[in-house]
Formats: C-alpha cells, structure tokens, sequence
C-alpha cells in the first residue's frame, strides 16, 4: 500500500516553548527539517553524501499553514510525501502532527545545488531513481487539499510562477538558446524547437530538444500533444523563430523572398501560438514572448520583408493580449537591437554590400544610432524574456519592448 515517508515521534524540547507554554512558530520549522533530513538519508542524499559529491540541497521556496497550538506533553511526528520531481528540483508536502491532529502544514520547492558554484545541477542519476521510485509510490496518494497544483507557484493559482515548463522556438542557438538557458538555470523544464539538428545535439542532454521547420503544421501540432500528454500543460512559450529576409532595394526583392520570410516569421510564429493558446486557456495562466526587432518599430530600409514581418510580431502580440487576456494569459514582444553574434555580422556584411561599404562602417553607423553607443547581447534579451515569464511581470502584456540601448536613429546614412 502507498503511504507517506513518517518520521519517528520526536519530543518537544522545553527551550522550544514560548511563555504561553506553546511550541514557538520557528520551532515548527524545526520539526519540518528534521523530518526532511530523514527522507534525503532514505533516498541516498543524507548530510554525508552531500558533503562527499559536493552539493547541497536548497528551500528555493516554502508554504507553511500554521493551524494549531502545540504543548509541551505533545509527541509530535512529520508525515512527508513528495509531489514532484524533475532533474533538478523536489517539491515536498509535509504535515506535522501533535498526536492524531494536524498541527502545521509546510510545501517547499528544492533545487539540487552544486556546492562549488554555487548553481543549480541535476541529481545524480542514483539519486534521481530512488526520488523517482518513492516519488511514484507518494502519488498513488490523495492530493493533499492545502497543496499547490504547480511545482514552481508554492501557495498560488496553478502556473502563475517562473514557470517549469518552458518551450522555446529556434532555441538551439543564439537569442533561444540564451532564453531557454536563462530558464534553465532557474530549475524550469526546457523544450526547443529548432530546425538546426546539429546545433540542437549539442544543447543540453536534459533539454527536450526536437528538430523540424516551424512552419510544418503537422509537427507543430503533434508536439503540442506530446507536451499535453507528457507535461500536463505549459507555462511560458518564447516563440523566437525568424528569419533575416532578403536584403535589397524593394524593386528587387524576389517575391518569392518575401513570402518566404513571412512565412517563416509570421505563419510560424502563430502556429506555436496557436498550439499554446490550446494549453494554457483550460488551465487559466500563462505568458507568451515574442521575438520582433527594432525593425518592427522603426521600419529597415533594404528589408521590407523583415520589417513587416517583425511589425507583423507586434502586431500578432497586441492582438493575442487582448484576446488572451481573460484567460489569465500575458502575451508581450521583444524588440532587440543590433544584437551581438554570427548572425548580425551576416546581416552587416550584406548591408555593406548592398550599400557600397564595409561591415565596419555599417557597424560604426548602427552604434552610433544608439545612445548607448553599443549593441545588446543574447543574454540581454533573455533577462527580459526570463521577467517577462516570471511573477513579477503578473500584469504586463499588450507591450512591445525595445531592448536595445535605445534607438535614436535606425537607418544611419552610410
């Protein structure tokens, strides 16, 4: 038969009391961690082999209901359980009781720790089996009432949080993989699509990665259903896929160019929209990021299929937040500048071409266009995706958001 990890009856030590003669509320807390210790000893992660494998385990959040008076005759014992667990993180539901009667209740979330960075890691494979088994026998168990349904939003509505599940598109390189990065530290699970099956191979092992074109509808739906079927929902889309477009005068850009560019920016973009829409709204919460460009604020000569495009972001962005918005679901845009990497000196080195010049000074030309004189980083952009996912953006949408050093002229005469 299923049943909760117990910890043996432990006494109430009389420096515990206050001067009613009750258990003081840090004194809970105690008992909570006492018991804790117990079940990480039972699953192979007690005080010994932590300190020997060099981590350490951390109460990255807590929830703790306080619901009777415990005296100092009471024998006390802490019934625990766990509810989730993934690569990195435990969530924990505990009850302590002072004889048959809950006396408190607390819910905590814990990351695995590598102790020489510090930086959350994943449990050793070891570790991560006897979590699992015990893990499987816990949920055979009602769900505890005062739980939370959502392993990263301890005492909120479900997946209001720095989100666990965690999809980005285009993810295997530059501005994704910085975002899905940026999550990834955080503990969240992370899935990326990108059509580039080499660069996804070398991203994280833990990663879900999966390989195709954005704009196949098919996969597109199909993993949809798998991240139903095997996540139970999603948190945070980051719908990063785009294209840099052909780079000419509009007399002679191929049509068939254009097409392909929005295509590629717009269709794809609302395919992995449309597929999150169908998630989130049952489950009332989510966020939703945009990639767009500065290009879809200011306009970009020689570029008319990116500039309409990344318009056509912000616009797809405003529109989602008003239609997603009852739902509890926020959608915004990102609108990088120049942003540091291979793919920005391809887009410099055309530009020259196109304009009779070197990278250099087209280089020159965009920096000084900025009042901060510089380009932006991948991780920039993915600081502002990882806010924008987070609690703290709870009610942010509708926004198109420039990161970008601030623009004061997009198209420098060179």
């Amino acid at each position: 038969m299923p049943e909760p990890f117990r910890s043996p009856d432990m006494r109430i030590e009389s420096h515990w009391l206050d001067y009613n003669e009750h258990l003081n509320v840090a004194y809970y807390h105690v008992l909570f961690d006492r018991a804790i210790d117990q079940l990480y000893d039972a699953v192979g992660l007690g005080a010994s082999v932590r300190a020997d494998r060099g981590l350490t385990v951390f109460a990255a959040e807590s929830h703790a209901r306080h619901l009777s008076e415990v005296g100092p005759n009471d024998e006390v014992r802490v019934e625990s359980r766990i509810l989730a667990v993934d690569a990195k993180r435990i969530r924990i539901f505990q009850t302590l009781f002072a004889g048959p009667d809950e006396a408190a209740t607390l819910e905590s979330m814990n990351l695995c720790i590598d102790a020489s960075g510090p930086r959350v890691m994943a449990f050793p494979d070891d570790i991560r089996d006897a979590l699992d088994r015990m893990s499987a026998n816990h949920a055979a168990l009602p769900w505890p009432e005062a739980a939370s349904r959502s392993i990263a939003t301890l005492g909120t509505e479900p997946s209001k949080g720095v989100s666990q599940r965690v999809l980005v598109t285009a993810g295997a390189t530059g501005i994704g993989y910085a975002i899905a990065q940026r999550f990834d530290e955080a503990g969240a699970r992370i899935c990326i699509v990108d059509r580039d099956a080499e660069a996804a191979a070398a991203c994280p092992g833990h990663w879900w990665r999966e390989t195709f074109d954005a704009i196949d509808e098919a996969r597109v739906a199909e993993l949809f259903d798998r991240i139903n079927a095997e996540w139970d929902g999603l948190d945070v889309l980051c719908a990063n896929v785009g294209v840099a477009g052909p780079t000419a005068p509009v007399e002679d850009v191929d049509p068939a160019a254009f097409r392909s560019c929005l295509d590629v920016n717009l269709t794809g973009n609302f395919l992995f929209c449309a597929g999150a829409a169908r998630l989130m709204k049952p489950q009332g919460s989510g966020a939703i990021v945009l990639t767009s460009s500065t290009g879809g604020i200011h306009g970009f000569p020689n570029r008319i299929a990116y500039a309409a495009s990344k318009w056509g972001i912000n616009g797809m962005a405003k529109t989602l937040a008003m239609e997603l918005g009852p739902h509890d679901i926020r959608v915004n845009s990102i609108c990088p500048g120049g942003v540091e990497g291979s793919r920005m000196d391809g887009v410099m080195a055309r530009e020259a071409q196109a304009k009779g010049t070197t990278p250099q000074k087209i280089f020159e030309g965009y920096t000084a266009g900025v009042s901060m004189r510089r380009f932006v980083t991948a991780r920039d952009v993915a600081e502002t995706a990882f806010f924008l996912g987070s609690p703290a953006a709870r009610l942010i949408s509708g926004q198109v958001i420039a990161v970008d050093g601030h623009t004061e002229n997009p198209d420098p005469k060179i």
